[in-house]
């Protein structure tokens, strides 16, 4: 599925593109500040490599809501949730990463 064929879902959403410099302590600094929502999935190999879509970075929601991902190629998140993303989760994302979300790119 295309990029373009989610832009009327707000089930899908993407970050702001990451700043042009960025290094491994920008990303740190990110998880470091969603812990507290956010749980890694990292304990999950199996999650972390589905096959097309390998994931650099992949949190759960503490509520099982959302997912937050990061691909291979670290441009931006992806923010997956069950249903219409609520308003306050999506704030809290948007305060805790730094970075506005919002559909399609």
């Amino acid at each position: 599925m295309a990029w373009h064929e989610h832009t009327g879902e707000t089930t899908c959403l993407f970050s702001d593109f990451f700043p042009a410099r960025f290094s491994k302590e920008y990303f740190q600094n990110i998880a470091e500040r969603i812990q507290d929502d956010f749980k890694p999935l990292s304990d999950h190999p199996e999650l972390m490599d589905l096959d097309d879509f390998p994931l650099r970075m992949a949190y759960v929601h503490k509520d099982l809501e959302a997912l937050l991902i990061l691909g291979l190629e670290p441009v931006c998140f992806m923010l997956l949730t069950k249903g219409v993303a609520e308003r306050a989760l999506l704030e809290k994302v948007q305060e805790q990463t730094g970075l506005a979300f919002h559909v399609g790119f």
